[in-house]
């Protein structure tokens, strides 16, 4: 499957549109490839780069917010609230020259209630992104 996003980003016209992916999309490679097409990306980052997301942990444990942007969504029997936080002091990212263009972390804490049950569960994401550091842009 990896080697099918390379192949599906080389047939899409995608100058001057951000391309977000999942963590399985989050490769080197593939980011080289979307900055390539003069596109932006927002890469989730999960344990397939298990180092990289304990440096952005680190880094959000340490560095100022840049921006921050919330939400709500009360579709799909639920309410989601969702807080996104954007830091572009990447110093403490050791491997930040190997992510095409990087600018910005971005974390997304989202706490979701069934609308049914009241059953609560709290999630946090994390994600790459050349793009400046504006959290609504990214959280989109």
């Amino acid at each position: 499957m990896r080697s099918a996003i390379p192949q599906l980003l080389e047939l899409l016209g995608l100058k001057g549109c951000v391309v977000t992916l999942d963590a399985m999309g989050c490769q080197k490679n593939i980011a080289h490839a979307i900055r390539d097409k003069q596109a932006d990306y927002v890469l989730m980052v999960k344990g397939n780069q298990k180092g990289l997301k304990e440096q952005i942990e680190k880094v959000f444990s340490i560095a100022p917010i840049n921006d921050e942007y919330q939400s709500r969504d009360l579709g799909h029997g639920r309410i989601e609230f969702r807080k996104c936080e954007v830091v572009d002091q990447l110093r403490f990212l050791d491997d930040r020259d190997d992510w095409q263009d990087l600018k910005g972390i971005a974390r997304v804490s989202s706490r979701r209630i069934n609308k049914q049950s009241g059953k609560e569960s709290v999630e946090t994401r994390y994600y790459i992104t050349p793009l400046k550091p504006d959290a609504q842009l990214v959280s989109q």
